[in-house]
């Protein structure tokens, strides 16, 4: 083969530029890109909802639909079938659960790349469309598994908006946009927001439009989504009180708002300072914390305002393109504001669908101002391939701080450490049974913001380390403090009160100790553990008729070693040696 046609063979492999080799090329730098991430561990609460989740290890429609870890303070029975479906096939093999989860990545990247090709030529859109799949914001999304509730809503959400594109919609394809935006719904709350975008698509880019009938598809899946939610889930609106955003007032949140969206722009622009968990909030007007985010703020939209002006003065034919891209990005900005508070002040997962709306102004911005010199252009696209190299270096340097729990929060707390790292810290080490350390950043956690969680923890290590005292204590503060999300609340209120009542017990305090359970059994009757202390306790009273009968409902109830031993012990008129009862 001559020089010649070795050329020709090279050049073939990027010219005709077809839709099929963009989608190919999305496919091989998605896979190189994210390659590191598939050796990653669990991290975060990855565990807390697949390994720990006994209601994902079984096909259960009540758990799906009604309440479950997955639909407390939120709605999303989507993410708990994928859940279902996923550790049915892989338990607890890390390597599967990645792949899915990139591959997901990957083909909403291509499906991007094919809307921005309506609007943009095909090199455009395959930019990007590759900033979108590269971008190292996502690897939060990408590479953190239990935040794959993110991108199944904005698959389902693409998808429906790609078949709404033709301007002619038949009976079976509207049913079919309309059934996928349900699904987006029921696989996060910012579904609606794709509901919105698919309802602004037919107002502002479609000739022939329908949009009373796009409304009221809107009403009908809406009024589906909130009976589900409502009346099978028992979800209502539940407000985060126990994160520190949470806890300021709707002005003190509302001041938050300039560094909020700072934080956004800055990140993507300058992806440099990446962490997982941002608990941190502006309590004062200062210059550094609230001025100059909102004077970049004000620049910024001041800059994008003038654009669209500019747009719709000198190209006319993209400014029904500009408004849809200005709304998309604003309305994905309003649930990021806290004017209704969040689990988190700031989350770089948050901006995967915002995102989609920034890269179309970037995109507009670009293609107006057309080069026709041949060496600039290729000066452009050499300066775009080295924008692609930066952004995916960078994300794969950041897939490597996802390799492990330990490893993510010892590089995020370098950055910044907040109460969520160092609880996060002292449950990994907790597990590796090293006490000591978990007791030092258990410690840092209550001393930095005190909640139920860090509080159950760090009683939790001082009773494995034989301090009693101390872990009665903290399990007294525990059922006190700021609540979390209801149903992990009930879950560390159902091991706490046993707990801190055995220690009673162990300490000879028989009647506070009583006290306690009767307290707990009025908010949980059935659990068994608490009639078998309650026992336990009437037994060191001297009450061995009531001891006798509640011992025995506590084995009704448990059918465990400890409620059978308990009864025979007291049936027996035998002690109970309660050193060796210990709760794992």
């Amino acid at each position: 083969m001559n020089e010649k046609e070795q050329d020709l063979n090279f050049k073939s492999l990027f010219l005709p530029f077809t839709t099929k080799k963009a989608i190919v090329y999305i496919f091989l730098i998605g896979f190189i890109v994210f390659f590191n991430a598939l050796f990653n561990n669990f991290v975060l609460d990855d565990k807390t909802f697949l390994l720990f989740n006994q209601e994902i290890h079984s096909f259960n429609l009540n758990y799906i639909f009604g309440p479950s870890l997955f639909n407390t303070g939120y709605y999303r029975p989507i993410p708990v079938l994928y859940f279902t479906i996923s550790y049915s096939l892989f338990r607890d093999s890390t390597f599967f659960y990645h792949f899915l989860q990139i591959s997901l990545h990957i083909i909403i990247s291509s499906f991007l790349f094919i809307f921005f090709n309506k609007v943009f030529n095909k090199k455009m859109a395959l930019f990007l469309s590759l900033i979108f799949l590269v971008h190292p914001m996502q690897v939060d999304s990408v590479s953190y598994i239990a935040s794959s509730g993110n991108q199944l809503f904005f698959l389902f959400g693409i998808l429906a908006l790609l078949l709404c594109a033709k301007p002619t919609i038949d009976k079976a394809r509207f049913i079919a946009i309309f059934s996928l935006l349900l699904l987006s719904l029921l696989a996060r709350e910012t579904g609606f927001l794709l509901l919105f975008i698919v309802l602004l698509y037919r107002f502002t880019l479609d000739k022939k439009r329908r949009i009373q009938l796009f409304l009221l598809g809107g009403s009908i899946i809406s009024a589906i989504y909130f009976l589900l939610r409502f009346a099978i889930g028992h979800v209502y609106l539940t407000k985060f009180a126990f994160v520190p955003i949470a806890r300021l007032s709707l002005i003190e949140r509302i001041a938050n708002i300039p560094a909020i969206i700072f934080y956004y722009l800055k990140t993507f622009f300058f992806p440099l300072t990446l962490m997982s968990q941002q608990q941190w909030i502006i309590t004062s007007l200062d210059i550094n914390h609230f001025f100059v985010p909102l004077l970049f703020d004000i620049v910024f939209f001041l800059l994008i305002c003038l654009l669209g002006i500019y747009i719709r003065r000198k190209f006319i034919k993209y400014f029904k393109a500009y408004i849809f891209f200005f709304v998309w990005l604003i309305i994905g900005f309003f649930p990021q504001i806290q004017i209704f508070p969040l689990d988190m002040t700031v989350a770089d997962r948050w901006f995967y669908f915002p995102i989609v709306g920034l890269l179309g102004l970037l995109g507009l911005t670009i293609q107006i101002f057309n080069v026709r010199s041949k060496k600039v252009r290729q000066i452009l696209y050499a300066l775009a391939i080295l924008i692609i190299v930066i952004l995916s270096t960078r994300t794969i340097i950041r897939n490597f701080n996802w390799v492990n729990a330990l490893t993510l929060y010892t590089h995020d707390s370098k950055i910044q450490t907040n109460y969520e790292i160092e609880d996060n810290f002292g449950y990994e080490y907790d597990n590796l049974g090293n006490y000591k350390e978990a007791l030092k950043h258990y410690k840092a956690s209550v001393n930095i913001y005190a909640e139920e969680g860090n509080l159950y923890n760090l009683g939790s290590v001082y009773a494995k380390m034989g301090d009693n005292q101390k872990a009665i204590e903290y399990y007294s503060k525990t059922i006190n403090s700021n609540s979390i999300q209801p149903r992990i609340h009930e879950t560390i209120m159902q091991a706490v009160y046993p707990r801190l009542a055995l220690l009673l017990l162990k300490t000879e305090n028989p009647q506070k100790a009583k006290d306690l359970i009767v307290s707990a059994l009025q908010r949980y009757p059935k659990l068994g553990t608490l009639w078998v202390e309650l026992a336990i306790s009437e037994y060191s009273l001297q009450d061995k008729q009531n001891a006798l009968a509640f011992a025995k409902k506590g084995e009704l109830l448990s059918q465990d070693n400890l409620s059978i031993y308990v009864y025979t012990q007291i049936s027996k008129n035998l002690p109970i040696d309660k050193t060796n009862i210990i709760f794992k």
